[in-house]
């Protein structure tokens, strides 16, 4: 079932040989790299990264908040 497949490929070896396949989704998101870039797509998804931005520059700088 598409809703819930996580694209693993796990039920694929646990099935007889060509019982099942993978196919490419149309909607399918390659995920972040690394973690850094999943925050960052985060805080920008919410609106929210300019003000981490802002705080990581003011951190690297010694600034205080």
């Amino acid at each position: 079932k598409s809703e819930i497949c996580l694209g693993c490929g796990a039920c694929i070896s646990g099935c007889d040989k060509d019982a099942l396949s993978m196919i490419h989704r149309d909607d399918y998101k390659r995920p972040p790299k690394s973690k850094r870039n999943m925050f960052m797509k985060i805080a920008h998804e919410k609106g929210r990264l300019g003000p981490l931005v802002t705080t990581q520059i003011k951190k690297k700088l010694g600034l205080k908040n």
